[in-house]
């Protein structure tokens, strides 16, 4: 038995989302300092890394 796919593609999503927000200094929880600046293809790649994850899960 599994973690049906839908399920882990969707938790892969979950966590896209949260650490784009943390590099962008969007998340509602972050508590630490970040340096100013444009972080958008950090951003970016970070991004497309959790894209890669989830179409090797689907």
């Amino acid at each position: 038995m599994g973690v049906p796919t839908a399920s882990a593609a969707r938790a892969v999503e979950i966590m896209k989302a949260a650490a784009v927000a943390f590099i962008k200094d969007q998340a509602s929880q972050n508590e630490t300092n970040v340096t100013e600046g444009d972080c958008s293809s950090l951003a970016s790649e970070c991004a497309g890394y959790f894209d890669t994850v989830i179409a090797a899960i689907s």
